[in-house]
């Protein structure tokens, strides 16, 4: 299991949930890419349907910690 560490990340202009999996997890199995779907969906309750995120809009994610610039710092914003 990898270490993980918790990110805000701000949605930008054509961002999509895959696309921002494949930017911090790289290559994932449809199984594995609909897990973690379903951990920004239960981390983000306000998201209700994970096709429709919206620029500017702040989502919850796990990420593997070599991807955050300070590991073990929860509350990092991609800007």
């Amino acid at each position: 299991m990898q270490n993980m560490d918790t990110i805000l990340y701000r949605v930008r202009s054509g961002d999509n949930l895959t696309t921002i999996i494949k930017r911090y997890y790289g290559a994932v199995s449809l199984q594995q890419k609909n897990d973690i779907i379903s951990k920004i969906q239960a981390d983000n309750p306000k998201l209700i349907n994970p096709n429709l995120i919206h620029p500017n809009q702040l989502l919850q994610i796990d990420i593997p910690q070599q991807y955050c610039a300070v590991p073990g710092f929860t509350t990092a914003i991609h800007v």
